[in-house]
């Protein structure tokens, strides 16, 4: 738009006027100017105008907007000039925090499986062969002690005695498992994990034009 717009006086050339009228237009141009226009070194903009600057302090016109500390920029075309969150910037990204407690189900452990060693084992045992023996009476024909007598009776006859064959009991031990088992172990308590992001950042001002 123009600054200094439409003067007072239009002085025509070769018209004589005196200074009256070249005054007023010369004021009015100081006037407009001092106005309309910006020094030398200040940023013009419509007033309430907020942008950010990278540097410490506003402009020449220009005010901090003093409620944007510890914030982070967002771009967002259809919600522009509104605010959210409530974590600081220098929370969330310049120093640790921790993550919330997540316990561990079945499901999310990775597949395995757990080895049992427990080979058969036997007992070893000493089971030798045994018999019995037996006497087979035997004929006396010899005085008063005639006839069969027996074993050790004391007649004329001799006694007989054979043994069985040599057998054994059959005892035996069979292998057997241990019974050894896997026992569980563990509390299911949940764990967190603490981070440190520690972005580079550059530093800002955001400011509104006065």
């Amino acid at each position: 738009m123009a600054i200094i717009g439409t003067l007072p006086n239009n002085i025509q050339d070769g018209q004589l006027v005196d200074a009256s009228p070249l005054m007023a237009d010369f004021n009015y141009i100081v006037n407009q100017v001092n106005a309309n226009a910006n020094p030398v070194g200040t940023l013009t903009a419509p007033a309430g105008t907020t942008t950010i600057f990278y540097q410490a302090a506003a402009p020449l016109g220009w005010s901090i907007s003093a409620g944007f500390t510890d914030h982070t920029i967002q771009v967002n075309a259809a919600a522009g000039g509104t605010t959210g969150g409530s974590s600081a910037y220098s929370t969330m990204f310049q120093a640790a925090w921790t993550s919330d407690g997540t316990a561990i189900s079945i499901a999310q452990m990775p597949s395995h499986t757990h080895g049992v060693n427990d080979p058969q084992h036997a007992h070893g045992y000493n089971d030798p062969g045994h018999f019995h023996t037996t006497g087979i009476p035997t004929w006396s024909s010899g005085g008063s002690n005639a006839g069969f007598v027996g074993p050790g009776s004391g007649g004329s006859g001799a006694d007989q005695f054979f043994a069985s064959s040599a057998a054994g009991t059959g005892i035996g031990i069979d292998a057997a498992f241990t019974g050894i088992s896997n026992q569980t172990t563990g509390g299911g308590a949940t764990h967190t994990h603490t981070k440190t992001f520690n972005a580079q950042y550059v530093a800002m001002i955001m400011a509104a034009k006065s």
